[in-house]
């Protein structure tokens, strides 16, 4: 029987989903860090907030009161930068979430393909040997010869 005619298409398909899962693990790494860098710019706020209420119950004056709040608005602009970039870094690994499913189910379709291929190719060696087998049979039966269980009756 002929070799399977996808069989480059099947080792293209391959790599790519190893490229796309490679892709795919790089982008998730990628969304960690930005939830990990939102986070800990979210804990600074808290923790500016809560030196601004100590230092407002010590009597802090105006002056300082207001440099602190000027600290706490510079970290909510960035707290409002790191959730965008968490936020694209997000949509990124659900896009390449769905790029390695794709890839992922072509490769399938050719994966079953091939196997249907190799099973084809079983059963036609399996049906040449019934035949082969059929035909030493109907040889050794038109010269009169016994076959394999009229021998071991005879011994």
């Amino acid at each position: 029987m002929k070799k399977f005619s996808l069989k480059r298409v099947l080792e293209l398909r391959t790599s790519r989903e190893e490229q796309v899962a490679a892709q795919l693990a790089r982008a998730n790494h990628e969304a960690h860090e930005a939830d990990a860098a939102r986070d800990a710019v979210i804990s600074v706020r808290h923790s500016g907030e809560t030196q601004l209420a100590d230092v407002a119950r010590a009597g802090a004056t105006v002056g300082e009161l207001r440099a602190l709040a000027a600290v706490l608005d510079s970290v909510d602009a960035r707290i409002a930068e790191a959730r965008v970039i968490a936020r694209t870094a997000s949509d990124a690994a659900e896009r390449a979430q769905e790029l390695h499913a794709v890839a992922a189910r072509e490769r399938r379709i050719l994966d079953r393909l091939y196997e249907r291929h190799l099973e084809l190719i079983r059963l036609a060696a399996a049906a040449q040997d019934r035949r082969t087998m059929d035909a030493v049979a109907l040889a050794r039966f038109t010269r009169g010869e016994p076959d394999g269980a009229e021998r071991a009756e005879r011994s």
